[in-house]
């Protein structure tokens, strides 16, 4: 039986050459390329790991994520690494849902899911834990991560005026 492909969009240990990547996404995903969120987000590191608000974030970033085509079975497991059982379950480290990223490779705003954590009252961790550009990690290269910022921008502007 032929198993639906899901967009998601990472931006933490899953992305390229960090260590989840390896085991959840290697062999296992079609890599789409990168892109970054149509809205502000909060960005945080959770130690060792990052949270995106679901929420968005005026005083936030345009968070930078790699998109990839993924089988049920991968989102099954991505779950489980993500701790997430289910919708709003008291248990979940992280919550699933939908946002609009815009993908470079296609050049177009695309739906993706991703994992978020809404962090309590983000105003009152102001910037001094957010990432700045928006790139959790060093895996992109400064192309990538100018990309987004300057001429993504631009083009999202156009579509939208």
């Amino acid at each position: 039986m032929e198993q639906n492909k899901n967009r998601i969009a990472v931006y933490g240990t899953l992305k390229r050459g960090r260590g989840n990547w390896d085991y959840f996404l290697k062999d296992s995903s079609t890599y789409i390329g990168t892109g970054r969120t149509v809205v502000k987000r909060h960005i945080t590191n959770g130690g060792g790991f990052p949270f995106v608000s679901e929420t968005p974030y005026e005083n936030g970033v345009y968070v930078l994520v790699e998109i990839y085509l993924v089988d049920d079975d991968t989102l099954e497991e991505l779950d489980g690494l993500e701790g997430h059982a289910y919708p709003g379950c008291l248990y979940n480290l992280y919550e699933k849902g939908i946002v609009e990223v815009f993908s470079n490779s296609e050049d177009k705003v695309v739906e993706c899911t991703i994992y978020y954590k809404d962090i309590m009252d983000a105003d009152k961790f102001g910037d001094r834990f957010m990432a700045k550009d928006g790139n959790w990690g060093d895996t992109q290269t400064e192309d990538e991560v100018m990309s987004p910022n300057n001429i993504i921008n631009e083009k999202l502007d156009e579509t939208t005026e």
